[in-house]
């Protein structure tokens, strides 16, 4: 068996630490990541409820990046609807969320922590409204000074 030559055990020790290198930034990257946010439909909301949110949900992530970014300070409140019992002209579906009361990465600018955000669709789905101006900020990633409409 011939010995191994220098060459070759300097390329083993270059190869090492590279692999090593590069495991540690993928693990680096990797748990820097934002967490998705994520929402769960309880198994008893109505069919048509279920369909519009699950519809609508990669839409609202699309358009309201400060979900995104700040997911890790957001928690999913549950869903809320009035359909069978509002008048025509008030019936909503709500997604809500709940701010933690000390978010570590929202701007203090936008006055979320601590609040409860509505996001609410219109029956059909088509139509966005988040009424609180801090809520709408933390969608929008922008500073808001009214509610916010968007059609989906």
């Amino acid at each position: 068996m011939a010995a191994s030559s220098p060459h070759r055990n300097i390329s083993k020790a270059i190869y090492s630490q590279l692999a090593i290198m590069a495991a540690y930034a993928i693990f680096l990257f990797g748990c820097t990541k934002e967490p998705e946010l994520t929402i769960s439909i309880a198994p008893e909301t109505p069919a048509a409820i279920k369909t519009t949110v699950e519809d609508v949900w990669p839409k609202i992530k699309t358009i309201c990046p400060g979900l995104i970014r700040y997911s890790s300070d957001i928690q999913f409140a549950g869903i809320e609807n009035n359909l069978s019992y509002a008048p025509e002209n008030a019936k909503r579906i709500e997604i809500k969320f709940r701010v933690s009361e000390n978010p570590t990465k929202i701007p203090d600018s936008y006055r979320a922590a601590g609040h409860m955000c509505f996001f609410s669709l219109s029956p059909d789905g088509k139509e966005l409204n988040i009424s609180k101006s801090s809520c709408a900020s933390l969608c929008t990633d922008t500073e808001e000074t009214n509610e916010y409409s968007k059609a989906l």
